[in-house]
């Protein structure tokens, strides 16, 4: 997370959830806002199940936020993302939209395969 900010400060919010524990809820790992170990709620499992990102505009038009699938380096769907821009009314939403897609597939190349990941914390 903190080398992903440095790398991109136009980045305003940032949250990556995955599965963990025995049950594998999906949970939040770590953010720009805290809430860590939080579960996901509905609308986190659908970003989880979705195969597109879903953009939206939040926080009154001045945040444009995308919400991503997350998929290790073999492919393998492990959680979401959540990245957030300041926004200004009548920016290029196409642009911010690729800017998050890019920022995810950057992490992606960073993230282990599934069970590499089970066993360094079972």
């Amino acid at each position: 997370m903190d080398e992903a900010l440095l790398r991109h400060p136009e980045v305003t919010v940032l949250a990556l959830r995955s599965r963990s524990g025995p049950a594998g809820e999906l949970v939040l790992l770590g953010s720009t806002f805290g809430r860590h170990g939080k579960k996901a709620d509905a609308d986190d499992m659908k970003v989880l199940d979705s195969p597109t990102p879903i953009p939206g505009v939040y926080s009154n038009g001045k945040r444009f936020g995308v919400d991503l699938a997350l998929r290790d380096r073999s492919g393998a769907p492990i959680g979401t993302m959540n990245v957030g821009y300041a926004y200004r009314n009548g920016e290029d939403t196409k642009l911010l939209l690729a800017h998050a897609v890019a920022l995810r597939d950057e992490l992606q190349e960073c993230i282990a395969a599934t069970p590499a990941l089970d066993e360094l914390d079972p």
